[in-house]
């Protein structure tokens, strides 16, 4: 895009005008394209209409995953094991996540931890949790009881989510850790 500056003689505002007037078109074809993919453009951002409202921001883990649903749904996304989710499943479980978070009255900022193995599951929390607003704490599952007691009280997790293999871990952590409600 070439752009000629109004004033001959002043070369400096003239090249940072030019920058400034290409990245607010640039910009503007952006929001264009959201729009056409489903977005809505609001205040704060993009909303994304896929992951049922919560803010999808590039540099976030829900911007490429709702990227993905808004151009392919069906394309396959996860396989782990014999579980294979595309998109549009993935997005599914994201929401159903998201809204529970959101039913046990945790607010924007709350932090919820996550104990479980690499798999569907816990890549539906990677996604899910940011996505309701919330802080995502991931524990590491190699960890004793008191070695993860330390770290949810010194966080101050409102909320646990555990992967089959650890539930009884996460009942241990419930009464050692006040802070967590649920």
């Amino acid at each position: 895009t070439q752009w000629t500056p109004p004033v001959p003689g002043h070369r400096v505002t003239s090249v940072i005008m030019a920058k400034a007037v290409m990245a607010e078109a640039r910009l503007e074809r952006r929001a264009a394209a959201a729009l056409q993919a489903g977005y809505r453009m609001t205040r704060g951002g993009v909303e994304d209409q896929f992951l049922g409202g919560a803010m999808a921001k590039q540099g976030t883990l829900s911007w490429p995953m709702s990227r993905a649903i808004a151009t392919h749904p069906n394309a396959e996304a996860i396989v782990d094991g014999e579980t294979r989710l595309n998109y549009a499943q993935w997005s599914r479980r994201v929401r159903g996540l998201t809204a529970g978070l959101r039913d046990l009255g945790l607010r924007t900022g709350d932090i919820v931890v996550s104990i479980g193995q690499n798999s569907f599951r816990h890549l539906v929390c990677w996604v899910g949790i940011p996505a309701a607003g919330l802080v995502f704490n991931d524990l590491n599952y190699r960890l004793a009881v008191p070695e993860l007691e330390f770290i949810v009280n010194d966080c101050g997790a409102r909320a646990i989510v555990a992967d089959g293999a650890y539930l009884e871990v996460a009942r241990q952590l419930k009464p050692r850790c006040p802070s967590l409600a649920y």
